[in-house]
């Protein structure tokens, strides 16, 4: 997902008064996990008791340790989801791994999908930032998967596969196709359950050169012209003998009642510098017009990566009753930042919402940057409803790496008060030149006065531009976040995701405000309750961190992860509940002690993190970025993984 990681995992968050702390799973075998169920690619509950379902025998080479599992009874192959004409009449209002905010339709008769997005950072096309898939209404044709995708046909009758679609931009009228970035190999797929649907939506390919920070310096005329006064050698040589010339009066002279020995001193040193042959070169390049090219630095490159599809969970039935979202809540978060290298980061938490739409931490070991008081991960500000029901907030607080522009408004102030020093200092000494060619030497007077204008005049012009660039400078948090209040099985279920923005500034204003907050995700929030290990058993299926579709059997204690269509086993993990008096299950996998992580679930819902590479790590189109022959590995830890309950 650009769901983006930062380099840790937050493993450690207070709850109230009292402390949750991550127990390393313990190092043991997961018993009597005999099989692995033909996982099904169909979503969550109907609010009763998941009919079983008959698993299938695994292939040969897929059966593991233990060999081939033991026949089970058959049992009656109950629907997994609604009837083709429910399905029709459902609309399934969600968020992606890709920060976004849709609704989905799929009209299971005519074989036919409406998605409409809401809230996107994903831009239309590979070479901008914007404008975004916001606004647009994709529809195709659907299809089942493959016979032999699943256990079942009930199975495949829940699953449909998002074919290239075509829209347009209610807001730009601007065309829009994912033909470019549908891979048969690994399609956009829905699992479709009762109340709920999961699974991938089309994917994207980012791809962005960003706006040269370079350009600034040959851009601006205030620059421009202070860089070709300093690098004029023969007036550096007359500044330097001016000031050699001032030092060797007597110190008690009256023109240093007007600036100080010192600050002529300091001039003198700064003319010395600019004099170095080093310093020359470096004047030379800022001028010169191929400089932007040569060096790469940037603001919001994102080196180019493809997207097979984006995970994706939604509901039929949302709320916007604000009433609904009161609570306390532990929380999962997993972010992608596509300028940052396409860093990820992950944190749990702990935050209680009112009913006015006001978050409130209660983990003080937090990760991220937030411009709000609260130090909430997934809120800036109050939440409020619009008016399509769902909730916005703005100024979403950042928990990975992202982009900071190289200069601060406080340094842009700085310079400026420098600069205003020296003007000073120039002017001082042009005024009083007349003097010295009076009363002392002419001719250093009228050197005086042929270097002080220029100098002067040019630094005086950079001085008004920083001063001015300072004033309208904007800080780097300006991304918002959106919560969808999934309802499910008599359960609420907050899905957030944090909506990524880029605004390019133009070449004549030097990018200075240019403001670049890309960073995009998921969070889901679940009540502050025991989790009991009954509630969780069960059989999943969903979509995660590794752009791979990934089914999930709990029993007790143990779990173990699969791939959905061919049934090949993924890795085992352990649930430890003696710390799940929060609803937080920590996690633990036999076959690495190192790594841990936590789950929690609500509803026929599940979601884990886990702070290493899990099930293989990223895989398909999405495993690299960047082009040849600078080609590098996507980041797979830490592990994000969401579900919906489909069986026993």
């Amino acid at each position: 997902m650009p769901l983006s990681i930062g380099k840790t995992l937050q493993l450690k968050i207070k709850i109230s008064t009292s402390e949750i702390r991550v127990l390393k799973a313990k190092n043991k075998l997961i018993p009597a996990l005999i099989f692995i169920p033909a996982l099904v690619a169909c979503g969550g509950g109907d609010g009763n008791t998941p009919a079983s379902i008959s698993p299938a025998q695994c292939r040969a080479e897929d059966c593991g340790p233990h060999g081939a599992p033991e026949p089970l009874p058959t049992a009656k192959q109950e629907p997994l989801c609604p009837t083709d004409q429910d399905i029709g009449r459902a609309t399934y209002t969600g968020g992606a791994g890709s920060g976004e905010i849709l609704t989905l339709k799929i009209d299971a008769i005519a074989m036919r999908y409406t998605l409409t997005w809401f809230e996107s950072p994903i831009p239309v096309s590979a070479k901008a930032t914007s404008p975004t898939r916001a606004g647009i209404t994709l529809t195709g044709a659907v299809k089942h998967p493959a016979y032999g995708s699943f256990a079942t046909g009930e199975q495949r009758r829940c699953a449909f596969v998002l074919q290239p679609g075509e829209g347009t931009s209610t807001s730009t009228n601007i065309r829009y196709s994912t033909k470019e970035t549908f891979n048969p190999a690994k399609p956009p797929t829905i699992f479709v359950g009762f109340g709920v649907a999961g699974g991938g939506i089309p994917g994207a390919i980012l791809d962005f050169e960003g706006q040269p920070t370079t350009a600034l310096l040959a851009n601006q005329p205030a620059i421009k012209n202070t860089v070709e006064v300093l690098r004029n050698k023969e007036l550096i040589d007359k500044g330097i003998s001016v000031v050699s010339d001032l030092e060797k009066l007597n110190k008690h002279n009256f023109l240093f009642n007007y600036f100080s020995i010192e600050d002529v001193k300091s001039l003198g040193g700064v003319l010395n510098i600019l004099k170095k042959q080093e310093s020359q070169k470096i004047l030379d390049v800022l001028l010169d017009p191929r400089f932007a090219k040569q060096i790469p630095l940037s603001v919001g490159t994102v080196k180019s990566r493809r997207f097979d599809f984006y995970p994706f969970i939604g509901f039929s039935s949302t709320s916007k009753d604000k009433n609904l979202m009161r609570g306390k809540y532990n929380g999962l978060i997993y972010h992608s930042t596509p300028s940052s290298n396409h860093s990820v980061a992950a944190a749990i938490f702990s935050e209680t919402l009112a009913d006015n739409g006001v978050c409130k931490s209660a983990s003080q070991d937090r990760l991220a940057t937030d411009p709000d008081k609260t130090g909430c991960l997934s809120t800036g500000k109050t939440w409020e409803v619009n008016k399509f029901g769902y909730f916005d907030s703005a100024n979403s607080p950042q928990i990975g790496d992202h982009f900071i522009f190289p200069i601060s408004r406080k340094s842009l102030k700085d310079a400026a008060s420098v600069l205003n020093k020296i003007v000073h200092l120039t002017k001082q000494i042009d005024s009083h030149a007349s003097l010295i060619n009076f009363i002392a030497d002419r001719d250093l007077g009228d050197r005086m006065n042929e270097i002080a204008s220029p100098v002067g005049l040019a630094l005086g012009d950079l001085e008004v531009y920083l001063e001015s660039a300072s004033e309208k400078w904007t800080p780097t948090i300006f991304a918002s976040s959106h919560m969808v209040l999934g309802q499910l099985n008599g359960s609420t279920i907050p899905i957030i995701v944090r909506t990524g923005a880029v605004k390019l500034d133009l070449a004549s204003n030097g990018y200075l405000d240019t403001q670049v907050d890309d960073e995009s995700g998921i969070a889901i929030l679940v009540p502050h309750s025991t989790a009991i290990p009954q509630n969780l058993d069960g059989t999943y299926i969903g979509a995660d961190s590794n752009f791979d579709y990934t089914a999930a059997y709990f029993k007790g204690t143990a779990a173990a992860f699969s791939d959905p269509m061919t049934l090949k086993p993924r890795d085992q993990i352990t649930l430890d509940y003696k710390s799940s008096e929060s609803g937080i299950v920590d996690i633990g996998l036999p076959n690495n002690p190192k790594v841990s992580g936590h789950l929690v679930s609500i509803g026929g819902i599940y979601a884990t993190l886990i702070d290493g590479t899990v099930n293989g790590g990223v895989s398909g189109d999405a495993a690299t970025f960047g082009t040849y022959p600078y080609i590098l590995p996507a980041q797979s830890a830490p592990y994000f993984g969401i579900g919906a309950k489909v069986g026993k």
